[in-house]
């Protein structure tokens, strides 16, 4: 999900888990990651640093950081999007799974979204009602 900058300044953005793509191996090790947010002073911005790792043990060349509040999010963005550490630029955007009082407001847009496409569709109410209730 893109980050929207007019949405920060007018206080509609609610979300604090950002996705980092494109980061190295070297950064995907156990504390390099947090290692590099308080070398550059951003360790008190953060809530969470989640370096997910494959099946295999390998990299898998992103990580999920959780801000400590909505206002740190576009500074933590900021730093991160388009950085080079390796071969590629960091892409930055939302993370698909935010807090749980994030996930109902997202279940409820996701809902939304597919009680529009059901009714286009032809889908019955009871189908999307269950839709709901599973991401709840």
């Amino acid at each position: 999900s893109q980050l929207r900058w007019q949405d920060f300044s007018a206080q509609r953005e609610w979300r604090t888990a950002l996705l980092l793509r494109g980061l190295p191996s070297s950064l995907c090790l156990p504390g390099h990651l947090e290692g590099l947010l308080k070398h550059h002073g951003l360790n008190g911005l953060v809530s969470s640093v989640r370096v997910p790792r494959s099946l295999g043990g390998r990299s898998t060349g992103y990580a999920v950081i959780t801000a400590a509040s909505v206002k740190e999010v576009p500074r933590l963005a900021k730093f991160f999007h388009g950085r080079v550490f390796g071969r590629t630029p960091v892409a930055v955007s939302f993370a698909p799974v935010q807090s749980a009082a994030g996930r109902k407001s997202a279940a409820s847009v996701v809902t939304s979204s597919a009680v529009a496409a059901a009714s286009g569709l032809g889908f019955g109410r009871n189908q999307t009602a269950s839709l709901g209730s599973c991401l709840e």
